[in-house]
């Protein structure tokens, strides 16, 4: 979206085709800068799904298509093929973790990649050499567009700070903050883990968690056997989130696997210490802030 908004729209436009059952798809605000919405049946509901997206693709001609669903992008780059879609986009946006049931259909289907497309897209290195070889990579075959956010709106204002935290009763209190869907990629499981431990270190730190999934009683669950109900916020599902980048102390983002995530790069954008991965920035907030977790 970050693209569409700043291209020339008046030589470029989009369609977005998506399931069903997406979430929070920007309807209003595509429509309003000439683009159009189409909605189709679920990937669950394969056979409806491609027969939905062919007939889309069919009517409507299009020069250009891109998919950005990973290895599954075989699917859409096919029938953008027998479409006689000219130029076939497919884009790496993640990578994935063979020990998670749901990404098991990502590493069967990597070797067929290249498959009906004809260009090649990635979010990040890491993405475009996980989905179509280091061999693509170094021939100069994966073009980079990385993960965009509007920099101006992300910045650090010190007085969202301030009301927002005054808002929600943080003012003395260090708050550690996780962005993300409840979902096991994201390791929300041990996201509690290390706050707990931090409980012991910490008198006044507070976890506050902005999102939903399928982890969600699991995570309820484990907060009530660790006895730290009073030091969590669950604020659910919000679309207010950026000044919660402002009101955190750090941020928290334990993920199995990425590829570029859009709250990592808004997070440091607003100067936020980072623990995601392996990598870790820190920002002069509370210059005692330290944290080490084996």
């Amino acid at each position: 979206m970050e693209y569409y908004r700043h291209i020339d729209r008046t030589k470029v436009q989009y369609d977005f085709i998506c399931d069903s059952d997406s979430n929070g798809i920007p309807e209003e605000e595509i429509k309003a800068l000439g683009g159009r919405v189409y909605k189709v049946a679920p990937y669950k509901n394969l056979i409806t799904h491609l027969k939905d997206t062919y007939k889309i693709l069919k009517e409507n001609k299009y020069e250009v298509m891109h998919a950005f669903d990973n290895t599954l992008n075989i699917f859409p780059m096919f029938l953008g093929r027998i479409a006689g879609v000219k130029v076939r986009i497919s884009e790496s946006i993640s990578k994935g973790d063979k020990n998670e049931k749901k990404t098991l259909i990502k590493y069967a289907l990597r070797p067929f990649s290249h498959w009906f497309a004809n260009c090649y897209m990635a979010n990040s290195i890491d993405c475009g050499i996980w989905q179509f070889g280091k061999k693509t990579y170094d021939k100069g075959e994966v073009s980079i567009f990385k993960t965009v956010i509007n920099a101006d709106t992300n910045a650090f204002d010190d007085k969202l700070r301030e009301s927002t935290r005054k808002k929600f009763g943080w003012e003395n209190k260090v708050i550690y903050g996780f962005i993300g869907r409840y979902v096991p990629q994201k390791n929300p499981l041990f996201l509690i883990d290390i706050f707990n431990e931090i409980t012991k270190k910490q008198e006044n730190a507070t976890l506050v968690m902005i999102g939903f999934g399928e982890l969600e009683n699991e995570m309820h669950d484990r907060i009530q056997s660790y006895g730290i109900t009073d030091r969590v916020m669950n604020l659910g599902r919000r679309d207010d989130i950026n000044q919660f980048y402002n009101a955190f102390d750090t941020f928290l983002l334990p993920s199995l696997y990425e590829g570029m995530p859009v709250v990592g790069i808004e997070a440091q954008c607003a100067g936020l210490p980072i623990f995601f991965l392996r990598i870790s920035l820190r920002r002069q907030r509370h210059p005692n802030l330290h944290i080490t977790l084996d």
